[in-house]
């Protein structure tokens, strides 16, 4: 991203993919604690900040994902 530094690591494991993600895709690293964007919100880099998203799984054991304010 665009406030990554270089010893920033979310993984270092080789993911396959079925299909190259595209722009619009969402990539989903469950559990980094939002990377610490709540420690860091702001708006430094003249971006909009990303819009943040919790998701549980329901009983018929599908995702739901609604937008955490």
């Amino acid at each position: 991203g665009h406030s990554c530094l270089d010893d920033d690591v979310i993984t270092n494991r080789l993911i396959a993919f079925a299909h190259l993600p595209k722009p619009g895709d969402l990539l989903i690293f469950a559990n980094t604690a939002g990377y610490q964007m709540d420690l860091l919100e702001n708006q430094f880099h003249r971006h909009p900040l990303p819009t943040r998203l919790t998701a549980v799984i329901n009983s018929h054991q599908k995702p739901i994902f609604t937008i955490d304010n």
